[in-house]
């Protein structure tokens, strides 16, 4: 099948924004600076600020106050063990609300060229004659200073922005999150996305079992996608060839957000989305440098450094690299790529914070997808079994080269303690140049491979932008956090593509060196994607109740240019979506939620008579239940839901070649997600899914069908132990993952049968220095991940081992 035949779901646009684009942009970019003077920074610590921080431990309100504030705080948590506090709810200045918080407590606060600092005073006289006075101490305990894009401090986050767009703790947000934490990607060894979401509910991690080194295909809730969103920006193309390839080294977190959501992030799967949060600067200096080795030859370096930049504190960056070169499973398939990320945020004001991010990735892979017979892959057929390491091209057409580049920035301003001012902006672009040779099948009654060529040249230049204002107020009894946003995003991408034959491979005597074809372009388009949408949102705080609700309108645009028909089709798609839901907040930590949302997809093409095709809709019912312990890191959640999705694409029954929209499918689901730090060093992820998914409607004659690739049942548990006492620096890990059968086709008469992994690391730290060894498919099992057809099936990885060193300062 060729590359052109699979585009994805995502629409084109046409070039111009709209003028309320424009407006809402601009005066966006005015207001941020409209106040702005020198003066600004000396009144930050005067400003009004709006704190919402429960009466609790000390500590921990500590903690929120330097979150909420963005003021760093120096303190010893052991000399605040005990302490209570009656919490901070209200408006205040930074050192008002350190004077309510540590009122009768024994401390106050200090400001420093560094930020602040907590020095023990005496509660009378007596006392103070007495009692001398403590040092300050600079133990700073980011761990707990978790913001909704920073760092996890292990494996367990609390806040997330996927769900509303703003700082939100998780168990507020009335859909299912799950968050994967750099620590948990560091441990685990992860090398693309796909690896990462391995241990997390709903999610079938590798659709392509990860031997496809070109993207990340995974699926939601039984629904597929290979475009992830980073940094709050969609990645979105109509070809999955130039979707970005999103390397994890950079990355400091992994979101999944179940369930339609268009009402923040326009056209999307019903099944969810994926998010990724790029590594940003810090405000503490830090370096880390890597080694690693495995089999295959694998050969890779890596590097991250960060930290202030001058004395003023306004100035901090980051820089990440990365160089890989390995072999791969499949003979004569080599993978090179090199990465570098450099960020710098500028602080002006206490108020006012831009964070510049740029990167630049190459990939130089060889084809690395083999297609083989579900005879010799699914079954032992006349031929046996063929090996994993098979390659079915050819040396000399053996490529898939792909440069990515991207430069953007996160801008935040609070005007003051109410409003809020965001703006994420991200140019990027995609190079790529492909070409080899693909099997298809044997021929009839022999032993030979049938194959084709590929060869293609393309490329994409994308802009996002997403503009929000969040307004915090107080409506009687209720607090609010309201939202209004508009984002819009524009793809230009050009394709043109060769197709031709190669002579057959005899896969019990493979002979390589034959002769193929590559004749001229057969196949070549330009298209341009737009698509811009008005969001709002509210978030209702009464009592232990959190509403949210929000709806959205969007406009996408299509304009598609066949370059050797000189034709031209354009398309606009017009929907409103949206999100209901609740949450009820226990003292105990329980929350119970309920949530409806709905989502939409653009179709392209026509039916019969020409008229455009309607977009995809979807719309979900979820309840669950979160438990977050008040007093240890855990967090756990539970969801029953029922996904249906209209609007599919089915055989138009009285006319050959084109299609209806009468097609509908349902899933049914129940998901348990948990990550728990127990004590002394002991942590656990622990996942299962059950689908009764369903093709309900289809005039294809699959309705009552499952379908393809979507397994019943999931499950995984990986361990992991960090050792004290004698075996202090020890940390060892492991990990079973099991994917229940599915089917290869809407049909279902390809049955892929289930299938059990087992995972294993080995650590050890001594300083600075940490060692590690990962091994994942510990017994090499050797499955079939999917099927596209009887001909193309794809084999999963094998075993994979990966050593490493890492030195950090």
């Amino acid at each position: 099948m060729n590359i052109h035949q699979q585009p994805t779901a995502a629409s084109t646009t046409r070039l111009r924004l709209s003028p309320l684009a424009v407006a809402f942009h601009i005066a966006f970019a005015s207001s941020l600076f409209a106040g702005y003077a020198p003066e600004a920074s000396a009144q930050g610590a005067a400003a009004l600020t709006q704190y919402d921080i429960p009466s609790g431990p000390l500590a921990e309100a500590l903690n929120r106050f330097a979150q909420q504030s963005g003021v760093a705080i120096a303190v010893d948590a052991k000399q605040l063990q005990g302490l209570l506090t009656r919490g901070l709810k209200g408006r205040y200045s930074i050192e008002t609300g350190f004077e309510s918080l540590l009122r009768d407590s024994g401390f106050a606060a200090s400001k420093t060229n560094a930020g602040y600092v907590l020095r023990a005073v005496p509660r009378t006289p007596a006392a103070k004659a007495a009692e001398p006075e403590l040092p300050a101490v600079t133990v700073r305990a980011r761990a707990e200073q978790e913001t909704a894009t920073g760092p996890v401090s292990g494996y367990v986050a609390k806040r997330s922005a996927t769900g509303t767009k703003t700082d939100t703790p998780i168990i507020e947000t009335p859909q299912s999150i799950t968050v994967i934490s750099r620590e948990q990607m560091t441990t685990q060894a992860t090398q693309t996305v796909g690896e990462a979401l391995r241990y997390t509910s709903g999610v079938l991690a590798e659709q392509y079992g990860g031997t496809d080194l070109r993207i990340d295909q995974f699926m939601l809730r039984g629904y597929s996608s290979s475009m992830p969103y980073l940094d709050g920006l969609t990645t979105a193309s109509r070809y999955t060839l130039l979707s970005e390839n999103v390397e994890p080294y950079g990355l400091e977190r992994v979101e999944v957000l179940r369930g339609p959501s268009s009402v923040l992030y326009g056209q999307n799967i019903p099944g969810g989305l994926v998010s990724l949060q790029s590594k940003r600067p810090t405000d503490e200096a830090f370096g880390e440098v890597g080694l690693q080795t495995g089999n295959y030859g694998r050969a890779e370096a890596t590097f991250d450094l960060g930290g202030p930049l001058g004395e003023s504190g306004q100035l901090s960056y980051r820089l990440t690299g990365l160089t890989r070169n390995t072999g791969t499973q499949v003979d004569e398939v080599d993978s090179k790529r090199y990465y570098l990320a450099p960020s710098l945020t500028w602080k002006p004001t206490a108020n006012t914070r831009l964070t510049v991010l740029a990167k630049i990735q190459r990939q130089e892979d060889g084809y690395s997808t083999q297609y083989l017979p579900a005879s010799t892959t699914l079954n032992a057929g006349t031929y046996g079994r063929v090996p994993t390491s098979l390659f079915t091209g050819e040396q000399d057409l053996n490529k898939v080269n792909r440069t990515q580049q991207s430069l953007g920035y996160s801008l935040e301003h609070s005007l003051n303690s109410a409003w809020t001012f965001r703006q994420n902006l991200r140019l990027s672009q995609t190079r790529t140049d492909i070409g080899y040779v693909y099997a298809a099948g044997l021929a009839t009654g022999t032993s030979k491979l049938n194959r084709y060529t590929l060869a293609a040249d393309a490329k994409q230049l994308n802009l996002a932008v997403d503009t929000q204002a969040e307004s915090r107020f107080r409506l009687a009894n209720t607090e609010h956090k309201a939202l209004i946003g508009v984002d819009y995003f524009r793809a230009h991408d050009h394709w043109s593509e060769q197709d031709g034959d190669a002579t057959a491979l005899d896969i019990l005597n493979p002979v390589y060196g034959q002769s193929y074809t590559l004749p001229e372009v057969d196949f070549a388009t330009e298209d341009t994607l737009k698509q811009i949408g008005l969001y709002l949102q509210d978030q209702v705080r009464l009592g232990a109740w959190s509403f949210t609700g929000g709806l959205r309108r969007d406009q996408a645009d299509t304009k598609t240019i066949n370059l050797l028909a000189a034709s031209t089709t354009k398309q606009t798609d017009r929907k409103l979506t949206g999100r209901l839901g609740l949450v009820y907040l226990f003292d105990n930590g329980f929350a119970p939620y309920a949530s409806y949302s709905t989502s939409f997809t653009p179709t392209i093409g026509t039916r019969f008579d020409g008229s455009p095709f309607k977009p995809t809709t979807a719309r979900q019912a979820e309840l669950g239940l979160k438990y977050q312990a008040p007093d240890a890191k855990s967090f756990i959640t539970t969801s029953l839901y029922q996904l249906t999705q209209q609007n599919g694409l089915t055989s138009d029954p009285d006319h050959l070649y084109y299609y209806v929209q009468t097609g509908e499918v349902q899933v049914r689901g129940a998901e348990v997600s948990s990550t728990v730090e127990l004590r002394r060093g002991l942590s656990a992820i622990a996942a299962y899914t059950l689908m009764d998914a369903e093709i309900t409607k289809s005039n294809d004659g699959y309705t009552g069908k499952t379908p393809k690739d979507v397994p019943r049942q999931m499950a995984s548990l990986w361990l992991d132990q960090k050792f004290g006492s004698t075996w202090k620096g020890m940390q060892a890990g492991a990990g079973i993952r099991y994917i229940g059968y599915r089917y290869g086709s809407n049909d279902n008469s390809l049955r892929i049968p289930a299938n059990t992994f087992v995972d294993a690391m080995l650590g050890y730290t001594l300083g600075q220095w940490s060692f590690a060894l990962n091994v994942r498919n510990l017994f090499d099992k050797v499955t079939v991940a999917t099927c596209d057809s009887s001909s193309r099936c794809v084999y999963g990885l094998r075993r994979s081992v990966i050593a490493s060193s890492n030195y950090r300062w």
